[in-house]
């Protein structure tokens, strides 16, 4: 083997590391995009929790009404009326800010219900149907309409729902027909216990 043989050989040796190693680099830096991207989108339960409690508190505290809707396992757009024209999607990242903005008086989506789809504020302006069953109809007859609404979609849905009175602003959570008065200093807990 003369030198320009081994030489032509390191070179080809070198460029191919070269190359394996620059493709290597692009997808490691692609796979680790995805995961940003991806784990951009996901809230540990902590920050998820946060961010709920800080729109539930300033309603409260202002006696601005609200109704939240955390969507579980059913996809709660086949459980209201009308779903093509009733609210309106906007699939936006769950913000406190946001959220507040929504159910400010006033505002053009203030009316009907926040839907959450995982950690996303899926539609607003949701108008549930606030049609009692049988069970309930008596005990929950004399609720303004945010709580009929909210014990409505919890005894057709497996969601979870809070309410803010705008005339109290006590904080109420629906599951399974079933509602739950909660105050503001136990709310983390309760409503953690609740989205599991």
């Amino acid at each position: 083997m003369t030198i320009i043989e081994i030489i032509y050989l390191v070179i080809i040796a070198f460029l191919s590391l070269v190359f394996i190693l620059i493709f290597l680099f692009f997808l490691i830096k692609r796979k680790s995009n995805k995961n940003l991207t991806k784990n951009s989108l996901i809230f540990d339960k902590k920050t998820f929790c946060d961010e709920i409690f800080k729109v539930v508190k300033y309603c409260s505290l202002q006696k601005i009404g609200a109704i939240i809707t955390f969507e579980k396992n059913d996809d709660l757009t086949k459980k209201i009326p009308s779903p093509s024209d009733n609210g309106v999607i906007i699939n936006a990242p769950l913000n406190s800010d946001l959220l507040i903005t929504i159910f400010y008086p006033g505002t053009r989506l203030h009316d009907g219900a926040a839907i959450i789809r995982k950690n996303k504020i899926y539609m607003v302006n949701v108008m549930f149907n606030n049609k009692i069953n049988g069970k309930n109809k008596l005990s929950f007859s004399s609720l303004g309409s945010r709580h009929r609404a909210a014990v409505a979609i919890s005894e057709i849905s497996d969601s979870v729902t809070l309410v803010v009175s705008e005339q109290t602003g006590k904080i109420s959570i629906f599951k399974n027909g079933l509602m739950k008065s909660v105050t503001i200093n136990k709310f983390i807990n309760v409503f953690s216990s609740y989205i599991e």
